[in-house]
């Protein structure tokens, strides 16, 4: 009987997780459609950028709401009902012939997937031993890489295909079925948090302000997150497709190495950190990859390097990209044990700040230079590469700050 139980609770917690793999679809999807997207609608990228970064917008602010309705309602309910609003978001884009419509659903796209992968965790911690929590956290990392790859290329390629509306119809479709999947898998576990009583959020974010190196940790994480996520789901692609001339296939199988290293690193980079038992020089090697991956990609052209050298580079992305798993163990471990969440969703907070601010500036940015262009084909190089050099230039100030992090912590668990 115990087996059994234990066979559904692992069915329960894989459907939650497939949640978070639909979750990284959407979250990649304005990549991939790129091209049809700012066609259809004449953006330009300053436009891109805004329709971009509402997914952004609403999901960072969402991080502690999020958590909170789990705690209300238990998570199952909050992450199903949240892929099927997602869901209803990518109708509305397939349905929009203006930038304010695909605003709103985007925006609804962010406003149902914000609320999924804390949930998620929530109920992995219900469901088994703490013993085994980074683990089965690892694994769920490693399914929402396999969203962002296919988020890439081989749904760039459905767009070229079907065309950008249809691949936002079925992409819709697919979030129906996981959620329903995932509500009748994880409905007999769903359990409702006791509730602790009211806490004073003011007094917890004094408390976690003050706490030494917190400021540095969310201003580096601040900084890494947002280049990388403007890059990755947004002006990667045309910044590939028009200074190599390759086409948007190519493009999003070059930027789908990004998630790919990712998956491949998170998991070996956490099992590093905690076997060094020091978290401050992986975040700095990592940093410094980041650093010269981008030069690289903003130095090289094609007369210089091929196509493979900038696949090369992308892929040498994804591993910083995974510094999200140190960065998250640092604010738990400056953290008082009761504030452990608030403190991984004020990072998570933090670091898609980060991507929404950087989407909108950068968009700023290549239209200050660029002047009147309205589609990707029309960018200049020198605009593409001043909204790169945008992405550089906040990496380096990341750089500094990470090396501002104290090697220990007030905890002493690092």
């Amino acid at each position: 009987m115990q087996t059994i139980q234990t066979r559904r609770a692992m069915i329960a917690w894989l459907a939650a997780a497939l949640c978070h793999l639909v979750e990284t679809l959407h979250r990649t999807f304005p990549a991939a459609a790129f091209v049809g997207l700012a066609a259809d609608l004449g953006a330009d990228a300053a436009a891109m950028g805004l329709i971009g970064s509402a997914y952004f917008f609403i999901y960072m602010f969402m991080q502690v709401p999020g958590g909170l309705l789990g705690d209300t309602y238990g998570p199952v309910p909050v992450y199903t009902v949240g892929t099927v609003v997602a869901g209803i978001g990518s109708l509305v884009l397939a349905a929009s012939h203006s930038i304010a419509q695909a605003f709103i659903g985007r925006f609804l796209v962010g406003l149902g997937v914000a609320v999924i992968f804390v949930n998620v965790l929530a109920l992995q911690a219900e469901l088994f031993s703490p013993a085994i929590f980074a683990t089965l956290s690892g694994w769920v990392a490693f399914l929402g890489n396999i969203g962002s790859v296919v988020g890439m290329a081989p749904l760039a390629k459905l767009c070229d295909r079907v065309g950008w509306r249809r691949a936002a119809q079925l992409l819709a479709l697919v979030s129906g079925v996981v959620a329903v999947v995932a509500w009748v898998a994880g409905r007999p576990f769903n359990r409702k948090q006791e509730k602790k009583g009211s806490q004073n959020l003011r007094a917890q974010a004094g408390t976690l302000f003050t706490t030494g190196g917190v400021k540095a940790v969310l201003l580096s994480y601040f900084c890494t997150c947002g280049p990388l996520m403007a890059i990755v789901t947004l002006w990667g692609m045309p910044y590939i497709m028009s200074i190599w001339e390759v086409s948007s296939a190519q493009a999003a199988a070059s930027l789908g190495l990004i998630p790919l290293a990712t998956m491949i690193s998170a998991p070996l980079l956490g099992t590093l950190a905690d076997r060094l038992g020091k978290k401050r020089p992986l975040l700095l090697s990592c940093y410094g990859l980041q650093t010269a991956a981008l030069v690289a990609l903003l130095m090289l052209s094609p007369d210089k390097a091929s196509y493979w050298t900038v696949s090369l580079c992308c892929f040498l992305l994804g591993i910083p990209n995974s510094m999200y798993v140190l960065f998250i163990a640092e604010m738990k471990d400056r953290s008082p044990k009761e504030m452990a969440g608030f403190a991984v969703s004020v990072a998570n907070f933090i670091g898609f700040l980060g991507a929404f601010i950087l989407q909108l500036v950068t968009g700023w940015v290549i239209n200050l230079v660029n002047g009147q262009g309205q589609i990707t084909g029309v960018y200049t190089t020198a605009a593409l590469r001043a909204g790169f050099g945008f992405c550089l230039a906040v990496t380096c100030v990341g750089f500094v700050a990470c090396y501002l992090i104290p090697a220990g912590n007030p905890r002493g668990t690092n």
